[in-house]
């Protein structure tokens, strides 16, 4: 999925990561909410494009208009949102310029009936790569877009499922995931498109009053524009089961098969087949669960083995969620791989730290180790203003020494404070630092000041 946990850190014009204290907080319970926000944000910074040597400084002018809606009823839950920029840039090479850029529609919705449930959230953009923010979202696989030069990009990521009698005897579910990351008249001749479509189904049904059967079945396709191309299909039967009041057995075994056509000129294909297989433990504690998983899966390189350990809980004041393992294919070593997301609370304080390392394959289908992170600390200095230091960072590392290494590392470090003037206006004024280091071409930095203007609207029907 795209993690949509890192958009916080990095809006557009530097708005704030989070309300300022006293902003208004709208009661949810019920109803319709309609709010609107226009907001304009002034910047500058010394290396904009982040050229090893800075053209000159860039300063921009960004005004963004954004409407959503939220509603709530006994069954049914909707959120949406469309925004949009009116910018003028004056870049050091191309001059002055203004032009409207980065609109953004999203949708939420869930119907659930006692045990029954239906979703869908979808997200579309459009965005100038020239102002695109790479960490602004992460792929599934902890992938970034690092853009150079002029052009479009346009995202597509949907997400639907159905779960019908979750809670019966007998219960049936599935769900898809629809992407699509297409880039226009761009500069950068590295840039693929990507098409993504996954449907996964579940049946499961209760044995004894401890234990379950299931039999799933998943199947993906992925196409991209320069021609290396994969489809999947699994098919798993498994088990479920207490063994004890406070243990729990998932285990399945399967078969699965990936099918690749290389645009080589050959138009060579080859498949990856063989069983698969997955073991899930967890023992639960008083304020959460501790587990082992341990997997045995097919990619695109060929056979993949995943070791996890875990722990997960929540407290009045947080909560944590966190997996450290290694993984291993047929294409290189062993490799660390984790994911965490810890939340602390404190009377006048917020830490939030969401990081995950996942072994992967880039368009060429050689193996790629993805690092995604975000971490942000606020502390509210009075009831109307607050302070807050945050970092992005994404680093695509190549792992197969026999290929061209491009690995990439950005990294964002802002400190921004916020103040709410009024019930419906609100100051932010900030610092931002961004890093991009290549390994075979170098490093490259720039400094931004921004100070952004945002005034809210809120209405209930």
């Amino acid at each position: 999925m795209i993690d949509r946990f890192l958009i916080a850190g990095a809006m557009v014009g530097g708005a704030a990561m989070f309300p300022p204290p006293a902003a208004a907080q709208q009661d949810t319970r019920g109803g319709t909410i309609l709010t609107a926000r226009i907001s304009s944000s002034a910047e500058a910074d010394d290396n904009y494009s982040l050229s090893e040597k800075s053209p000159g400084e860039a300063y921009l002018w960004t005004n963004t208009l954004s409407f959503g809606m939220f509603s709530e009823t006994r069954t049914d839950t909707f959120s949406g949102s469309a925004s949009g920029d009116l910018r003028v840039a004056d870049l050091p090479v191309t001059g002055t310029e203004g032009k409207l850029d980065n609109g953004e529609v999203s949708v939420d919705y869930q119907r659930e009936i006692d045990d029954n449930r239906i979703w869908l959230n979808a997200l579309a953009n459009d965005v100038d790569l020239e102002f695109l923010d790479p960490l602004r979202y992460f792929d599934d696989d902890g992938s970034f877009d690092d853009t150079r030069g002029g052009g479009r990009r346009t995202l597509l990521t949907g997400r639907f499922g159905m779960e019908l009698n979750g809670d019966g005897p007998a219960r049936l579910s599935f769900s898809g995931h629809v992407y699509r990351n297409n880039y226009h008249d761009t500069t950068d001749d590295s840039l693929v498109d990507r098409d993504y479509q996954r449907l996964t189904a579940l049946v499961g049904a209760d044995v004894t009053e401890t234990a379950e059967i299931y039999l799933q079945g998943e199947a993906y396709n992925s196409t991209r524009s320069n021609g290396n191309d994969s489809q999947s299909g699994e098919l798993r039967i498994g088990t479920k089961a207490d063994l004890s009041p406070i243990t729990t057995l998932d285990a399945n075994i399967g078969y699965q098969v990936v099918d690749l056509d290389y645009d080589d000129g050959a138009g060579d294909s080859r498949t990856e087949e063989g069983a698969v297989a997955a073991l899930s433990l967890s023992r639960a504690t008083p304020d959460g669960s501790v587990f082992l998983t341990a997997a045995n899966s097919i990619y695109e390189g060929g056979q993949q083995t995943d070791v996890f350990l875990g722990r997960e809980f929540i407290r009045p004041n947080g909560s944590f969620t966190g997996r450290a393992g290694i993984s291993t294919t047929d294409a290189s070593e062993v490799n660390p791989v984790f994911g965490l997301d810890y939340l602390r609370r404190g009377p006048t304080s917020q830490f939030r730290i969401s990081a995950n390392q996942s072994l992967t394959v880039d368009d060429d289908f050689n193996d790629r180790l993805n690092l995604a992170l975000n971490t942000s600390y606020t502390q509210q200095i009075n009831p109307v203003s607050s302070f807050t230091l945050s970092a992005l960072a994404g680093r695509r590392e190549d792992l197969e020494d026999e290929f061209d290494d491009q690995s990439v590392t950005r990294v964002t470090l802002s400190a921004q404070y916020d103040h709410a003037v009024s019930r419906d206006w609100s100051v932010s004024t900030g610092y931002r630092h961004r890093t991009r280091d290549e390994d075979d071409s170098g490093t490259a930095s720039s400094n931004a000041v921004y100070l952004t203007l945002t005034r809210s609207f809120a209405a209930r029907r």
